[in-house]
Formats: structure tokens, sequence, C-alpha cells
């Protein structure tokens, strides 16, 4: 695994590649693992606009981080526009799923260094 070099020397460069094709292909979990790549930069050119572009698709089909996640850059304002009343809708889908960070309300209560 490239992400912690079981197997395989670590590399995020590697890392990104395979969560990005695994992402297009419509994987959940990789999309929003992509997601956090491009919001910490690892492996990528930083963008917050492309994390939440991908934490946004897993967001809809399901992923309760990636509700959270989206829910967070929502409250702050990064990658897309601020708005407490989207934030709201995504951490309530959160924790309707037993996200517990948006279950104990949480998931607005965010830094700068935050996410996943």
């Amino acid at each position: 695994m490239s992400v912690i070099g079981r197997g395989l020397a670590q590399s995020d460069v590697a890392a990104a590649r395979w969560f990005h094709k695994a992402a297009d292909q419509g994987d959940a979990e990789s999309q929003f693992a992509l997601g956090g790549i491009f919001f910490e930069g690892r492996g990528v050119a930083q963008s917050d606009e492309e994390a939440a572009r991908w934490f946004r698709k897993a967001a809809d089909q399901g992923d309760a981080e990636a509700q959270n996640s989206l829910g967070q850059m929502l409250v702050i304002g990064r990658g897309l526009a601020q708005s407490d009343v989207e934030a709201a809708r995504w951490f309530r889908k959160a924790a309707d799923l037993g996200d517990a960070e948006a279950q104990n309300g949480r998931g607005g209560t965010v830094t700068d260094d935050i996410l996943f």
C-alpha cells in the first residue's frame, strides 16, 4: 500500500494516483480519501476546491465522513462559498448516518486544520 508503505515504498504521489483511479470509477471511500489528499496537498497540489469537489461526490453517495467534512468546509467557506444553512444540512445527514462528530454537534466547531 503506497499510503503507509506496506509492501511498497511509501509514496504520496502513487497513493494519490491510485485513489484517483478508484474515485473516478465512483468509489465513495476513495472519493473521500482523495478529498483529504487535496485538502492536505499530499502527493498533489493543495486545492480546497478539489477537496470540496471530491468530498461532495462521496457525500452525495452517502459517505457520512465526507458529509461531515463537506459541512466543515461550508462553515468556514474553504473551497466553496460559506453557508451555515448548507453546512447544517450536511451535518444532519452525517449525524443521521451515525457520524459521531456530527451527532455530538462537533461537526460545526472547526479550525483551519480540520477534516478527516
